[in-house]
C-alpha cells in the first residue's frame, strides 16, 4: 500500500476547510430553492469546480471557478450547460468574490437564468418531481400509514408539508397494505391551488444525490463543531 504523502493531505483538508466555509454556504442557499450541487473538486489551478442540477437530473450546469491570482477570493466562474435545453450553452462571469456572502449564490443562479432563460423558480417548478412509497400498517387499536421511499426536488420540511397536505381521509381509506408507489403534480384551478395524486410505477430512489447531501451536512456539523470546540474556554473547559 502506498504512503499517503503529507503535503498532499495537507492540500486536501485546507481545500476541504474552505469548501466548508465557503462553497457549502452558497450550495444551502441554493438547495432551499430546489437547487442541488455535486460533483465538487478541487482543480489544478487552485479553484474548484462541480455540477449544479435539479434532483431528477433533466437540467444539469457543470461550472468551474478559477481564481485570479494565487489564493485570491475573487474567481472567474465558467459555466457550460450538460443536459437540458438551453438557449445558451456557455456563459462566463468576471470578479466574482467567493468570500462575500451570497455572492457566488447569485452567481451560479443568474447562470441558470442566462443559459435556460428563467430564474431558478421556474427552472425548479418545470423539473417539480414528488412521488412517495406508501403502505397501511393495521394494528391492534388503530391503523397507521408509513412512508416507505420518497424521490423528491424539494426541500425536506416542504416535502414532508406536501405529503401531509395530501393525507387526508379520502385518500387514507385507499391505501394497501403493501408498498404503493404514488405520484403528486401541482394543479390549479379557478386560483385554488391543489395536488392530483395518481398511483404509478416504482421509482429508484438517487442513492448518490442522498449520500451526498449527507456527506455534506455531516462535514458542516463537523466544520461547526470544530470551530466551538477550537473558541471554547472557561475555567471549567477541561471537565
Amino acid at each position: 500500500m502506498k504512503k499517503v504523502q503529507g503535503g498532499l493531505l495537507a492540500d486536501v483538508t485546507n481545500f476541504l476547510k474552505t469548501v466548508s466555509d465557503i462553497v457549502f454556504k452558497a450550495f444551502d442557499k441554493l438547495k432551499e430553492m430546489g437547487v442541488f450541487a455535486e460533483g465538487l473538486e478541487k482543480t489544478n489551478d487552485g479553484g474548484f469546480k462541480g455540477k449544479i442540477t435539479t434532483e431528477n437530473r433533466d437540467k444539469i450546469i457543470q461550472f468551474k471557478c478559477t481564481p485570479v491570482e494565487k489564493d485570491s477570493s475573487i474567481h472567474t466562474v465558467e459555466c457550460e450547460v450538460v443536459k437540458g435545453n438551453a438557449k445558451k450553452t456557455k456563459v462566463k462571469y468576471y470578479n466574482v468574490d467567493i468570500d462575500q456572502r451570497d455572492m457566488l449564490k447569485d452567481c451560479l443562479a443568474q447562470a441558470i437564468e442566462d443559459t435556460f432563460g428563467e430564474t431558478v423558480e421556474k427552472w425548479v417548478e418545470a423539473s417539480t418531481q414528488l412521488k412517495f412509497a406508501l403502505k397501511k400498517v393495521v394494528g391492534t387499536t388503530e391503523d397507521t400509514i408509513e412512508l416507505c421511499k420518497v424521490v423528491s426536488n424539494m426541500p425536506p420540511a416542504d416535502t414532508l408539508n406536501t405529503i401531509n397536505s395530501i393525507l387526508v381521509d379520502d385518500f387514507v381509506e385507499t391505501i394497501p397494505e403493501e408498498d404503493t408507489w404514488y405520484s403528486a403534480e401541482t394543479v390549479v384551478n379557478n386560483g385554488e391551488e391543489y395536488y392530483d395524486v395518481q398511483e404509478c410505477e416504482p421509482c429508484d430512489v438517487p442513492v448518490q444525490s442522498v449520500l451526498y447531501s449527507y456527506l455534506k451536512d455531516a462535514f458542516q456539523v463537523l466544520s461547526t463543531c470544530q470551530a466551538v470546540h477550537w473558541n471554547a474556554g472557561g475555567k471549567d473547559f477541561f471537565t
